[in-house]
Formats: structure tokens, C-alpha cells, sequence
């Protein structure tokens, strides 16, 4: 069994598209892999437990994996939690509505 710490990274937490991103990461591997805060546990192959985990920034995270190839999960989910997975587009222009090319047609 691998245990590391993590901490959630993005401005919006760990939102429902980071979760599925999450989620097909650790689809590659054998191993069971799961996220604990308190004494929530999250599989990291269920989407809505891992949106369910209420994970805001900063949130500290256990990641937990367990089989015959617990290494590279565990490095791959931290690497994943390390580098924000990319930018986060539903942190930009939150609130700012739409964008538009100019007026309305009446």
C-alpha cells in the first residue's frame, strides 16, 4: 500500500471536469486508488465520489493505492495534482457572462 499527501490545486476545487479527468487517469492502472479527506473516502474511478468530496483549494488530500502497480498510480495522481492537469478554464472569466462579437441584432 503507497499513501502520499496532495492538495488541490485549482480555484474551483476539485470540480466535476478535474474529477473526470482524475478518473481517466486511474483507469490505466490495476491498482485501487482513493482520495480521503477526514473521513470521507472517494474510489478515484467514481466521478460523483470524487465531486461528493467537496474538495476546495488547498483542500489536503490522502491518496491512497493499493496492487500490483500502487507506485505509478501514486505518482501519476500526484503529478496530476502537482501540475494542475493544464489550466483550469472554468476558472477564467468567471462571472463576466458571455462573449460576444458586438451587439445584438434587434
Amino acid at each position: 500500500m503507497k499513501r502520499i499527501q496532495v492538495t488541490v490545486p485549482w480555484k474551483s476545487g476539485l470540480h466535476l471536469r478535474m474529477a473526470a479527468q482524475l478518473v481517466r487517469l486511474t483507469q490505466r492502472f490495476t491498482s485501487q486508488v482513493a482520495l480521503h479527506v477526514g473521513n470521507r473516502i472517494a474510489d478515484t474511478r467514481s466521478v460523483l465520489g470524487l465531486v461528493l468530496l467537496s474538495a476546495n483549494p488547498g483542500t489536503a488530500l490522502e491518496v491512497v493505492a493499493h496492487g500490483a502497480d500502487e507506485h505509478e498510480a501514486v505518482v501519476a495522481v500526484e503529478e496530476f495534482f502537482r501540475l494542475g492537469d493544464g489550466d483550469d478554464p472554468s476558472d477564467d472569466a468567471v462571472g463576466d457572462g458571455p462573449v460576444t462579437d458586438g451587439p445584438r441584432p434587434a
